[in-house]
């Protein structure tokens, strides 16, 4: 599942609502971000990068990637 990030949208907030969506989850019903990636340092990566970034990491057993572009969550095949 691919989610575009809004412009005015942190890093952050947009994996919480990508795996919201994905999961059709509320945000606040998923564990904190801050359990498995620290939400400020992925948004530095991100969101103030002069290059292209890309991020992977697991979240609430679902494989997560972001770029500055986009969020994108599938399923964790381990």
């Amino acid at each position: 599942m691919e989610y575009e990030i809004d412009t005015d949208e942190s890093a952050s907030i947009a994996v919480v609502r990508a795996l919201a969506a994905y999961t059709e989850a509320r945000p606040e019903e998923l564990d904190p971000l801050y359990n498995v990636i620290d939400p400020e340092a992925l948004a530095n990566l991100i969101d103030e990068s002069k290059v292209a970034v890309r991020v992977e990491f697991e979240y609430c057993g679902y494989d997560v990637a972001i770029d500055a572009e986009k969020v994108y969550v599938d399923e964790n095949v381990e």
